[in-house]
């Protein structure tokens, strides 16, 4: 797939290669039509320049022998590098110079004795030398079919012709590498705006739709495009700050009420006289109100993430001893499905944070392991420190993750196929991430169908010590 630089630069390259060929095809073509027509005129004026030196008046070839005797020296000064025979149809009767191609381009040369006066050109080749001859009619009173033929050889032409083309032949593609690399770089400065606004588009996310791409201060079409695209990510801005004050408020008003219901259903439930059937139908609506409040506890901490209002109060905490904390908090609910918990901290690690938030995130980790986990099988959470950090490894038994479905593992709401006959909504590993990235950490999934799950939580501690 070809960038748009390269697509220009192709295109580019073929509109001036075309250009360039047309004129240096017309350029030698005219220069091949001029030199010939040059050498054609000197032959020419070579004839005419002997014929009218011959005295025509009385007839006598012997004369007229006499007197191209005479002007050959001339001839030869001022014409060089071609010769000339007075001849007759049947016989030569006068040559300038002995040309060992005389022999061979006789009988050529005395058919070219024109008929009724009319000069003649022709090409002819002689032992592999290419000739150029031009026949001229001599007026005589003995009725004799005179002429004089005047013979120049291509070979200087043809050489100037070919060192043109050799040279046409370099500078053709030289010319044409050479606007190939200033097309492309010409492509790249043009194109440059392009690159920024893809490179600013994509580090635009939902996280800071504040930002905007840079248009520069020029009126061209990139310019418009970046207008364009800005005005865009501002109605989406707009959009989402809305959804996000929806989500936020919607939160925020129904943990009041969430609040009394499970108050006043905890109050009927200590009261002895309700029937059991009943007393079952209020446990159950209180499970899942339980389960609403915790959902509209997540929405509003997203949301106020989101928000860039997510508050941590961070204070020197002990990391090993919140790991260890976590794992008891959840032994209950591993022993519900018959789940061993192991913890292993090597080292005791000081960090700086906010405790309540990251054992949500660690809970949360560690939570979704123990859902997804084959029952009677093992969780284990592990805590190590390397070099000022501290890596956090929850690994499982369990069936491991598709491949397909890890990179929207952390997304919100999101549940692969086989996780949604099991209880949650998909919020969890979103929390989790969450959490991690406003404690400057990062957080990994690596997965294999029927291997089992490991998450990885990387921190940046400050402070290591011994336990």
């Amino acid at each position: 797939m070809f960038t748009i630089t390269t697509r220009l630069t192709l295109r580019y390259l073929l509109i001036f290669g075309t250009i360039v060929s047309a004129i240096v095809v017309v350029m030698y073509t005219v220069f091949e039509s001029n030199e010939r027509d040059s050498f054609d005129a000197e032959l020419r004026d070579y004839a005419e320049f002997l014929v009218s030196g011959v005295n025509t008046s009385t007839g006598s070839v012997s004369d007229m022998f006499d007197n191209l005797q005479d002007v050959t020296g001339q001839a030869n000064l001022r014409f060089r590098s071609k010769w000339f025979l007075l001849m007759t149809r049947d016989s030569v009767v006068y040559e300038s110079g002995q040309q060992d191609s005389i022999e061979d381009m006789v009988d050529s040369l005395q058919t070219m004795l024109p008929n009724r006066g009319r000069p003649k050109f022709r090409t002819i080749q002689a032992n592999g030398i290419t000739y150029r001859a031009f026949a001229l009619s001599i007026p005589n009173t003995q009725k004799l079919r005179l002429g004089i033929v005047v013979v120049g050889s291509l070979d200087r032409l043809e050489a100037t012709l070919e060192r043109l083309r050799n040279i046409l032949l370099i500078i053709v593609p030289a010319s044409l590498l050479l606007a190939g690399v200033g097309g492309w770089f010409t492509a790249r400065r043009a194109l440059a705006p392009v690159a920024e606004i893809t490179s600013a588009a994509a580090a635009i996310s939902s996280s800071n739709l504040h930002q905007r791409v840079s248009g520069g201060n020029s009126t061209d079409e990139l310019a418009q495009l970046a207008s364009t695209f800005n005005a865009m990510i501002e109605r989406l801005e707009l959009t989402f700050n809305s959804q996000r004050r929806f989500v936020a408020d919607a939160s925020h008003d129904l943990r009041t009420p969430l609040m009394v219901i499970q108050a006043k259903l905890d109050h009927i439930l200590t009261l002895p006289e309700i029937d059991p059937p009943v007393r079952e139908d209020l446990e159950h609506c209180l499970t899942e109100v339980d389960r609403m409040s915790r959902l509209a506890n997540d929405l509003l901490l997203l949301a106020k993430a989101d928000a860039h209002q997510l508050r941590l109060i961070k204070a020197p905490e002990r990391l090993d001893e919140i790991v260890v904390d976590c794992v008891s908090k959840l032994k209950n609910l591993a022993g519900q499905r018959n789940i061993s918990l192991w913890v292993d901290v090597d080292d005791a690690v000081e960090f700086s944070c906010d405790s309540a938030t990251l054992q949500r995130a660690i809970m949360n980790v560690i939570t979704n392991a123990i859902t997804y986990s084959h029952e009677s099988s093992t969780v284990t959470t592990r805590l190590t420190a390397q070099d000022r950090a501290a890596l956090i490894t929850i690994s499982d038994n369990g069936p491991g993750i598709p491949a397909s479905d890890i990179p929207q593992i952390f997304d919100r709401f999101y549940r692969s196929d086989t996780a949604r006959s099991t209880p949650g909504s998909g919020l969890g590993l979103a929390i989790a991430r969450t959490i991690i990235e406003a404690h400057d950490g990062t957080i990994a999934i690596a997965s294999e169908e029927g291997k089992g799950t490991i998450v990885t939580i990387g921190l940046p501690a400050e402070i290591m010590m011994d336990a």
